[in-house]
């Protein structure tokens, strides 16, 4: 893994665990399992898919996702994307 890949998994563990953050319950969730799963080893390629899927479901179900997390959701597209399914990306 690369050092800006390390650096933004570093920071979804940060907003994962600061309590003080204005993110929802729910969101504070979904970064803890994605923080849990990258300390269990498992590969972030998977985690980061993961993660991009549970968050586009928060904001579908939600209308919105915490200003926080809206930095968090482009570094990952910005980092992951091409990772996944292919059919949704027009060329």
């Amino acid at each position: 893994m690369n050092r800006k890949k390390t650096q933004f998994w570093q920071m979804v563990n940060e907003i994962a665990t600061d309590s003080s953050s204005d993110i929802s319950r729910q969101e504070r969730e979904i970064l803890a399992h994605a923080n849990q799963n990258m300390e269990h080893g498992i590969d972030d390629i998977k985690v980061a898919e993961d993660l991009k899927y549970k968050l586009s479901e928060q904001f579908i179900t939600q209308g919105r996702l915490s200003a926080t997390l809206v930095p968090i959701q482009s570094e990952l597209l910005r980092l992951y994307l091409g990772y996944g399914r292919r059919d949704n990306i027009s060329l």
